[in-house]
């Protein structure tokens, strides 16, 4: 051994870890070295948050159990697993095989593969997958990526089947899937499938694997759209558009067999993973089917690689705002009052009065070095400052001369003069009045008439 391991990348005081390797669904993929047989593997190590789910943690150690129920040289082994501690507590971990080669959607996506390269690597997935629905095992994650062309010593290459952590035993009855829940990748998932995956059985693979087989042939998904939801419900309810219509250069007789993979009615299928390999492996036999795929390359653009995200790390703008803060001036104590630490005190205790004192003094331990002196004693200050310019403010509109005027007018908005002209307009009958006067004096003019 060139020298002693550094104890923070030991996992389960038995894995030195070298490098990450990949991200998954469920946690982190490592190159470790034992460090006793110095032998390299490939070490799964479940996230820490996912660790404390009941039904995560089982079907992480599921593919412990089942790769060596199967017995297949095409599933990946596994060698060893445990619980890795952390001061969060145990992490589970598995110990594999490391593998040298790309998986199938890393090959198509580097160029120059044809499509009946690609159909003889799903042919090949057929053989652990069968052995797998002999004991009743539905692997319910079939895609490209899990299927693993492994480089040979001998300069060849060797399909291995990859991720059996969401796979179903239908012989354990266990609650690692519950009711109404979806397990899969949706381009690849079975109708039924993606109603609940309790209803997953092995025709359920092999919709996946007609979908894979679609994909490569015709150069898009057999349902596609902008939502996972939407792309789920058109799996479910409507048709997809048949091989012939869009790949006229596939023979008929296999464009057949990869339409009634996809059958919405699982009885149309093939019956499981043995059946199509048997009716796969007929028809490519046939020149007229085999030369066909051999002349067309595969359409890359569906086969892009997902890129897996890096570990977390360390945030440069918040160190350097940590730093700036802790940088900031800091008036004496002498000059300004020291924050009271009563209100903390009293409410430390009052949070533990509800699930015990013990279990506040952890919370206590972690919390303490996170705070800065310095800024907390700037707080007065800061407050300070704020109350003295609200005061200013205060003032200023106080000794401002304009608001007064303007409340002064307001009255005279009203209009005052506007009431004397409504009095003045029923004072107008001094009209009417003088009409009246003239028929006083026409009366006594009536007996000149009379002479």
């Amino acid at each position: 051994m060139a020298g002693s391991p550094d104890p923070s990348r030991v996992v389960g005081d038995k894995y030195e870890i070298e490098r990450h390797l990949a991200t998954g669904g469920m946690g982190e993929l490592y190159v470790a070295r034992h460090l006793l047989t110095t032998q390299r593997v490939a070490l799964k190590v479940l996230d820490r948050r996912l660790a404390r789910s009941e039904a995560t943690l089982e079907r992480f150690l599921r593919e412990v159990r089942l790769g060596a129920r199967i017995g297949h040289p095409g599933i990946v082994q596994v060698y060893d697993a445990g619980l890795h501690a952390t001061p969060d507590g145990p992490v589970p971990y598995l110990a594999m095989e490391l593998l040298q080669g790309a998986n199938m959607a890393e090959r198509v996506y580097a160029g120059g593969v044809t499509q009946g390269q690609c159909v003889d690597w799903i042919v090949s997935a057929l053989d652990p997958l069968a052995a797998a629905h002999a004991k009743d095992v539905v692997h319910r994650d079939l895609k490209p990526e899990n299927l693993f062309l492994e480089r040979t010593a001998d300069g060849g290459e060797r399909v291995r089947l990859l991720d059996l952590g969401i796979a179903r035993d239908s012989n354990e009855a266990t609650k690692a899937t519950l009711e109404g829940q979806c397990l899969g990748t949706v381009y690849y998932m079975a109708p039924e499938q993606s109603i609940d995956a309790r209803f997953s059985r092995p025709v359920s693979d092999v919709w996946s694997l007609g979908a894979m087989l679609y994909q490569v042939v015709v150069g898009r998904f057999p349902f596609d759209g902008d939502t996972i939801a939407a792309v789920l419900l058109r799996a479910c309810r409507e048709p997809h558009l048949p091989v012939v219509d869009l790949a006229p250069h596939v023979d008929p007789r296999l464009a057949a067999l990869i339409d009634r993979c996809l059958s919405k009615d699982a009885v149309e299928r093939p019956a499981d993973a043995g059946e199509l390999r048997a009716q796969l492996t007929a028809l490519l036999a046939l020149p007229e089917v085999r030369a066909p795929l051999d002349a067309e390359p595969v359409a890359t653009w569906t086969f892009t690689p997902v890129a897996a995200p890096e570990p977390p790390r360390e945030n440069p703008f918040a160190a350097r705002l940590a730093s700036e803060v802790a940088s900031l001036p800091t008036p004496p104590p002498s000059q300004i009052p020291q924050p009271t630490t009563a209100p903390e005190v009293s409410l430390t205790p009052s949070a533990p009065s509800q699930s015990g004192v013990r279990a506040a003094a952890p919370n206590a331990t972690e919390t303490a070095p996170l705070p800065a002196p310095a800024p907390r004693r700037a707080l007065p200050a800061v407050l300070l400052a704020v109350l003295a310019l609200a005061a200013v403010a205060a003032l200023a509109l106080r000794l401002r001369p304009s608001p007064s005027p303007v409340v002064n007018a307001a009255p005279t908005v009203t209009p005052a003069p506007a009431q004397p002209t409504v009095v003045e307009t029923p004072a107008q009958p001094t009209v009417v009045e003088a009409p009246a006067q003239p028929t006083v004096v026409e009366t006594p003019a009536q007996p000149t008439v009379v002479e």
